[in-house]
């Protein structure tokens, strides 16, 4: 019997179809090497762990990475060049500063080049070959990720066009046709709506464009934006996660069982996000905490993403020993009421996944109605499909978004949130291309989420 050729390929076998007790292996001798390392050469290290009574010999094996403090976001932003080691730094790169001071990160040589390979990991996960001519629609310049991606892609093989996200639609959409593009690299709300215009500028996207893959990265990718990509183009849609940080965590196969996350260069715990010292059990929902295992310009240890996320047991078809995670939302990406209630981008969406006549576009309006919060959802919905019957229904979902959020209706602290169903829904989205989810008028300011 002639044996099929396996659908799956790796950019690195040896590596992603590790087994467990090598993969285990491999973290307990990188974690002890990380905290050893950054105790002799970070400042902010030297310091953090002198405060809480840390020597590297505590660390034996990979339970012990509980006894080590947190870090997060506002350590990098107060203590940005105290994290650097004195490793040598061939690349610097910042985040947008868009919501506050930047985030400053240090590569040396080395993290650029695991950063490449995890990132061409991914793509070739995803199906990209060196056949395939791919068009980066993603922010260069201080970003990591427009050049991580360049260089991944380099890795591969494939051929590299660097659109950004600065040209006119008509532009890229001309130069994806005439060379043929084969596959995309986009933050999704950013592709649903330039798909939107493609359409309506009478192009057809099956005709005039060879797309078959679409990989998004830079903000979550809702179950409604995958529907609506893959009928449009007739195209595979793959994400990809990943932080400004770190560069790529990991990403989607061709199976599409979840994002298979790189654990032979990071440590993933995931915490209750309220009580930093419980770590959520099973396959709960929590925060995600990652530990850097092989970054040595600015190394992160048990550092909090703000990311919402949840691991699953499944195990992959495609021989990749990885565990699996989804990605639920962003912590950020909330909007924060009365006595500390919040409500969370991921539990709305989750209303939305699962009811056929919503887009998945939506926006939140937050006002101030006599010292009362008002919430206006605006929520696009398909044509024919305005009626009170989906009104009705929307209204109940969404009033019982969470515990706090029922009992912050109930005792008047929240008015009853007002729906409003649209046909068409205008996309404010920031200068990176991400949507902006909630518009808060109280302070009279928008809060643009996951910057």
């Amino acid at each position: 019997m002639i044996k099929k050729p396996s659908p799956y390929r790796y950019f690195d076998n040896r590596f992603e179809t590790i087994d467990e007790n090598g993969l285990l292996a491999l973290q307990t001798r990188r974690l002890k090497s990380v905290v050893s390392y950054v105790t002799r050469n970070s400042l902010f290290y030297k310091q953090l762990f002198k405060k809480y009574k840390i020597k590297p010999s505590m660390i034996r094996n990979l339970q012990d990475i509980e006894k080590l403090p947190f870090t997060n976001l506002e350590d990098v932003r107060k203590f940005n060049w105290k994290f650097v080691t004195k490793e040598k730094a061939s690349q610097i790169f910042c985040s947008g500063g868009t919501t506050g001071k930047p985030k400053i990160f240090f590569c040396s040589s080395n993290d650029l080049r695991f950063m490449f390979e995890r990132s061409a990991r991914s793509f070739v996960a995803c199906g990209v070959m060196e056949s395939d001519v791919v068009a980066v629609l993603q922010p260069f310049g201080i970003w990591a990720l427009g050049y991580d991606y360049i260089q991944a892609l380099n890795m591969v093989g494939a051929t590299v066009l660097p659109l950004g996200i600065n040209l006119e639609d008509i532009d890229s959409a001309k130069l994806m046709k005439t060379l043929k593009v084969t596959v995309v690299l986009v933050a999704p709300g950013n592709f649903c709506r330039l798909t939107g215009f493609i359409k309506k500028h009478g192009f057809s996207l099956k005709k005039d464009f060879q797309i078959r893959i679409i990989i998004t990265a830079g903000e979550k990718l809702t179950v409604q934006q995958r529907k609506f990509l893959e009928n449009s183009w007739n195209a595979d849609v793959f994400d990809l996660y990943g932080t400004s940080e770190t560069g790529t965590l990991g990403g989607e196969c061709i199976e599409k069982n979840g994002l298979h996350l790189w654990g032979d260069h990071f440590l993933f715990e995931v915490v209750d996000p309220k009580e930093e010292n419980k770590i959520a059990n099973g396959n709960e929902p929590g925060e995600l905490v990652i530990t850097t295992l092989t970054q040595h310009g600015t190394p992160l240890i048990r550092y909090r993403t703000r990311d919402i996320v949840k691991k699953t047991s499944k195990q992959c078809r495609c021989g990749r020993t990885h565990s699996l995670f989804e990605i639920l939302g962003r912590i950020d990406e909330s909007v924060a009421l009365k006595e500390g209630t919040k409500v969370f981008s991921y539990q709305v969406e989750n209303v939305l996944r699962h009811l056929s006549e919503c887009t998945g576009n939506y926006r939140v309006v937050i006002e101030d109605h006599r010292g009362r919060d008002k919430l206006t959802f605006l929520i696009e919905v398909r044509k024919n499909k305005k009626n009170l019957f989906l009104k009705n229904k929307l209204s109940r979902l969404i009033g019982t978004l969470s515990i706090d959020f029922v009992d912050a209706v109930n005792s008047g602290i929240v008015l009853k949130p007002i729906i409003k169903l649209l046909s068409s829904l205008s996309v404010k989205s920031t200068k990176r291309g991400k949507l902006i989810k909630f518009i808060d008028k109280r302070r009279n300011i928008i809060k643009c989420e996951g910057i």
